[in-house]
């Protein structure tokens, strides 16, 4: 024995065992740990039951709402519709004026320019190829 360590064998090695006190230190220290979980536990619980955490979770989720919504307001729309008959022009485009060759654009494109022009009665927007011709796609 060496300053009041046991000794024995397991799986044919020598294992050292603390002395009681320190096991039961450490016992104590895990206990101390899963009280203190439990505890966490029982203020959620009695959150759930009262319903603050539906009441905070409900507050999270209108804020993210909120949020999302001003994003999609400060955005310019284009609808399925819409973009079904823009890709049907620069298709019809392409053949008659550029002989069905492919645009070349830079190296992010650049073949055409979408301007939106928002006004109190609605949003005007056209299509612009880089050989000039528009297409307007949402008039007022």
């Amino acid at each position: 024995m060496d300053r009041g360590y046991f000794v024995t064998t397991e799986d044919g090695k020598c294992v050292q065992i603390p002395e009681i006190n320190e096991l039961c230190t450490v016992l104590k220290r895990k206990f101390l740990d899963q009280d203190r979980i439990i505890e966490h536990l029982r203020k959620e619980n009695q959150k759930l039951k009262e319903g603050v955490w539906e009441k905070e979770e409900v507050s999270k989720l209108k804020r993210e709402y909120e949020g999302m919504k001003r994003k999609y307001y400060n955005a310019f729309i284009v609808t399925d519709e819409q973009w079904n008959k823009i890709h049907e022009w620069q298709d019809k485009h392409t053949k008659e004026k550029h002989n069905d060759n492919a645009l070349r654009g830079g190296a992010i494109g650049g073949v055409y320019t979408y301007k939106f022009v928002p006004t109190g009665i609605g949003t005007y927007g056209c299509v612009k190829c880089n050989c000039g011709e528009e297409y307007v796609f949402s008039e007022l």
